[in-house]
């Protein structure tokens, strides 16, 4: 007996934001870049929207990795 799993996409391997879906918005996963480091999070027309990560990474490549090779910790909380 085989078991399915929901994944939550909006394009072949793009991701969306769980807490961005929790506010009713269905944005992409992307890295982003704030003064801490870059952290993979979601950004709406107005800005920066979600930070969907628990880590922050020193370099954009490291949290690109993290992201494709699903090495990274989701927040639950806003």
């Amino acid at each position: 007996m085989s078991q399915s799993i929901a994944v939550t996409e909006v394009g072949p391997a793009v991701q969306r934001g769980v807490l961005a879906e929790q506010l009713g918005e269905a944005l992409p996963l992307e890295v982003h870049k704030s003064a801490a480091g870059f952290y993979l999070g979601t950004w709406s027309d107005e800005g920066p929207f979600t930070r969907e990560s628990m880590e922050y990474w020193r370099t954009e490549q490291q949290a690109r990795d993290a992201m494709a090779h699903g090495r990274w910790t989701q927040r639950w909380y806003l």
